[in-house]
């Protein structure tokens, strides 16, 4: 504290990192830039951080927090380095070995125990409610999932009422339907490529799962979690990379542009925000 007082930095800075109402430092009143990769409902604390710059990956979020009355927000989308992309890697990629079909790089998020608990928790009416938003998410290139629950929220007096009755915080339960719609998206992903050999790059216990998800005539081959910094040299040896983001609306994954940047062909959600930057009809 005595050294922040003494040298009062012009701000700080931190990746997924926020300084509360709280902490001895908001008294300082120095500005701090926070870059969060989760969407705006799982800080929830930002509303109440006027000091605060919030970076967010996607623009929904950005609006979203706005609409608290935190105005000071930026939207900070995912990149890669430019080595990635260097001129230097075209003969090395062109020469690659692709000896994986189909990659996946992620992990493994249950459905079924998101949906047991709704059904524990809440009413039919309510679990129709959480599975409407989902699908409505799914479907569309533009609406966001947690603008799509607070609309449908305001004409569903009812379940807004079952929410308040419960006391749970709704960001919770809108993280709830974020982790749904995640989890539901990779699995059907994978589903449609029926019939390829797909490589699933995560925690080995998590093998269990996916083979009891996934039940078609798939060929799937697991391997280890590999870190960030390997990504490139798996998605190097990929013909095509499953980038599962359908919670993102406006904005990308970096997994969309280092498997670009790798060489391999990419399947993912279908967004407002990327047919500018990657057209249909660009010719070859």
């Amino acid at each position: 504290m005595a050294d922040f007082v003494k040298t009062k930095p012009d701000f700080t800075f931190g990746f997924h990192f926020l300084i509360s109402e709280h902490s001895f430092l908001e008294p300082l009143e120095i500005p701090h830039i926070a870059v969060m990769v989760d969407s705006a409902t799982y800080s929830p604390q930002l509303i109440n951080a006027p000091h605060t710059l919030a970076c967010f990956v996607e623009g929904d979020s950005c609006k979203f927090i706005q609409h608290f009355g935190l105005t000071k927000t930026l939207f900070f989308p995912h990149a890669i380095e430019q080595s990635l992309v260097s001129a230097n890697l075209q003969d090395e990629l062109e020469n690659a070995k692709r000896d994986y079909e189909v990659t996946l790089t992620a992990s493994y998020i249950d459905p079924d125990a998101i949906y047991n608990k709704w059904k524990e928790l809440f009413s039919e009416k309510t679990v129709s409610f959480f599975d409407e938003v989902v699908e409505e998410t799914l479907e569309s290139k533009g609406l966001c999932h947690f603008f799509c629950f607070l609309q449908k929220l305001q004409v569903k007096p009812d379940v807004a009422n079952e929410i308040k009755d419960k006391g749970l915080p709704v960001f919770d339960l809108i993280n709830s339907v974020e982790k749904m719609i995640r989890a539901r998206d990779k699995i059907r992903l994978l589903k449609a490529l029926n019939g390829f050999e797909v490589h699933i790059f995560g925690h080995k216990k998590e093998e269990a799962f996916w083979r009891a998800a996934v039940t078609c005539k798939n060929n799937i081959v697991f391997h280890h979690q590999v870190p960030f910094k390997e990504l490139f040299s798996v998605y190097k040896r990929s013909k095509v990379v499953i980038n599962s983001m359908p919670t993102i609306k406006h904005g990308f994954h970096e997994r969309l542009l280092c498997a670009l940047a790798a060489g391999a062909s990419v399947l993912t959600n279908e967004n407002e925000f990327m047919p500018p930057l990657f057209p249909n009809d660009l010719a070859m």
